[in-house]
Formats: structure tokens, sequence, C-alpha cells
């Protein structure tokens, strides 16, 4: 592992020289809680004949990273990769992760997540590159880059990265200083859920409302036609009981002796018709 520490010291030392030395550590962390870890350590292609300035792949296996090799269009090196669950790596006590050490032994012992809530982690890291770092080198510090970056299943509740894009956090770091690292995430959830579950009770709400709308203007269009019903009834109650009701007999009844059909006989009538009778 010491040979693996000095050449990546000698990988640095040549980038400093030359400003073609590629150095990442990457995350991603799916909502089911798979931790995926790359490292990606690579000089310019004109420098790739000497060994000294190359990774050792042996080691990085026997510590069980995947290892391939790295090559765009100007550089070349090697790429280890490495999956952990979230669940293996996480704490409810804080620890301070030196991402430095990727690649090596003890890298593993210190990589914790603290747990701080119901599927909520908190990552305290530190990207320390004074170690490796000396005046000679100051000159060309400037023109390093080293970068950390995650991809969160959800947006991050809090974080200090230097870019956002999406869901992907970054942290650019100067060679010859440390960067502090610090964001909290949820599994699942975040201000995304949240969002969702705001957007799914705003339809309950809207649905609940319509209904009621629907169930109201029934009951009122079963209370019209009653309402008519009883109209005429209040039409007759409200007419006057003093007013005579005048009887309507038919013309061709004999017991009208020749009177109006519409004119009630008197009493002296029906007395004479009684004697006659």
């Amino acid at each position: 592992m010491e040979k693996l520490k000095k050449g990546l010291v000698l990988l640095l030392a040549v980038f400093l020289v030359s400003g073609c030395v590629k150095r990442t550590v990457e995350m991603n962390i799916d909502k089911n809680g798979t931790v995926t870890v790359t490292g990606i350590a690579a000089v310019a292609s004109d420098l790739a004949s000497d060994d000294s300035l190359v990774l050792d792949q042996e080691d990085l296996e026997k510590l069980g990273y995947q290892v391939e090799e790295y090559k765009d269009e100007d550089m070349v090196g090697v790429k280890f990769t490495k999956t952990y669950k979230l669940e293996d790596i996480s704490s409810d006590k804080a620890s301070l992760v030196h991402l430095e050490l990727l690649g090596e032994e003890g890298f593993d012992e210190q990589f914790k997540y603290q747990k701080v809530g119901d599927k909520t982690y908190k990552a305290t890291f530190v990207f320390d590159t004074t170690g490796e770092y000396d005046e000679s080198m100051a000159q060309y510090a400037s023109q390093i880059e080293v970068k950390y970056s995650v991809t969160l299943p959800s947006e991050a509740k809090s974080h200090n990265a230097d870019e956002v894009d999406g869901k992907t956090y970054t942290w650019n770091v100067t060679y010859g200083e440390k960067k502090d690292i610090n964001y909290e995430f949820t599994l699942g959830g975040g201000s995304g859920s949240n969002s969702m579950l705001l957007w799914i009770g705003i339809a309950v709400a809207v649905v609940a409302i319509v209904v009621i709308v629907i169930v109201v203007m029934k009951k009122k269009g079963k209370g019209k036609p009653e309402a008519a019903m009883v109209q005429p009834y209040n039409n007759l109650a409200n007419q006057n009981p003093q007013q005579p009701v005048t009887p309507i007999y038919p013309q061709n009844n004999p017991m009208n002796n020749g009177y109006p059909t519409n004119v009630p006989p008197t009493p002296s009538d029906n007395f004479g018709n009684n004697q006659n009778g």
C-alpha cells in the first residue's frame, strides 16, 4: 500500500509540472440506499509510459475495488469503483471522513454517514491535500483540479457545495489545501417527496370540494318541486274566508222552479214546494 501512496504523490507531482493530471472522487446514492464510490487517477497520454505514475491495479483489487482502464481524449489512467450499502456505512455518531484516503487500506474503516433521522443522513467529509504538498509546488497549485461530487436520490436538505446541477453536488478542491464537505439528504424523499405529497393533498382537497358541491346541488334540485306543490295550498289559505261561495245548479234541474241557475232559491220557495208535495 505504501507503493500506492507513493504512486499517487508522483501522479500529482507530474500534474503540477504539466497540468495534465486528473483526480476525482465521485459518489452516487440511489433511493434504495446503494452507494457507489468511484475514483479516477489519470495523466496526460504522453506521460503514461512511466510505470511509477500508475496506481497499482492489484492492490486496488485486493481492497475490493473493480478496476478498469480510464481513457478520454487526452488522458489515461485507472478508474476504480466500489459499492456499499448505506445501512452498513452509517452510524448515530458523527465522524470525519477523509476522502483523500480513497484507494487505501484505511478508507473503509472511517467511511461513515451519520444517521440523523428516519431515512435522513448527514455527510461530514474533508478532502485534505496538505499532506501531499510542499513549497516547491506552490507556483503550480492553482493549476490543479481535484473534485468531489455526489449524486443524491433527492435534493439535499442542506449543503455547502460549490456547484449544483440538479441532484448532483460538486466541491472543487485547491491542491495544497483541505476542503470541508457537508451535506444532508433523505432517502427516497427530501423536498422533492414533500412537493409530491403537497400536490397529492391539493388534488384530494379539490376532489372533496367537487363532491360536496355536487351533493348540495342535487339536494337543492330535489327541493324545488316540493316548494311548487306547496304553493297552491298557500294561495288558497290566503284567500278571504268571508267571501261567499255561490253554488251552481244545473239548468235542467226541476228543483230550480225557473230561477236562474246561478241564483239560490229563497226559503219561501222551498216552503211552497214542500206544501205542494
